[in-house]
């Protein structure tokens, strides 16, 4: 790969960015921006090109808090999993899921993955302790500098 080409890929950038609220409420609980993991760089560029039809269509929630890494392939300890609803604005989409608990759970992770399981991210945060019926939203600010 010539120098110019690398030199654009480098300053083509996909960033995500984590809120979690109450969904009763509105109250933000946490924020926190997240690791893109290379199984999901892959991934994205597979569907761009046309090599792969399987897009991000999951949010996933955990109780891992093992620090993320750009080599993760799953969550450290899925919880649930959600269909997302998405509208895209210029360069950002926002993706959104519920959660209800089916049992106490201590949230702790979340990601986006595609149907077959591959991850586009990896974020952790400050547990959050959800009881049986208690419900969280996710929204997840992805964009492309």
């Amino acid at each position: 790969m010539g120098r110019w080409e690398e030199k654009e890929m480098n300053e083509i950038k996909l960033k995500g960015r984590l809120v979690i609220s109450d969904p009763k409420t509105g109250k933000v609980l946490r924020e926190a921006d997240n690791i893109i993991t290379n199984v999901g760089k892959t991934r994205a560029l597979q569907v761009l090109t046309g090599q792969n039809s399987s897009p991000f269509v999951k949010g996933t929630i955990g109780s891992s808090n093992t620090t993320p890494s750009a080599t993760d392939t799953a969550l450290g300890s899925q919880l649930d999993e959600a269909t997302p609803t998405v509208s895209v604005s210029g360069s950002q989409a926002t993706i959104v899921t519920l959660h209800t608990a089916t049992s106490n759970w201590t949230v702790q992770e979340y990601a986006l993955k595609t149907a077959d399981g591959v991850i586009l991210n990896r974020v952790t945060f400050s547990a959050i302790s959800l009881p049986t019926g208690g419900q969280l939203q996710f929204t997840y600010y992805l964009s492309i500098a």
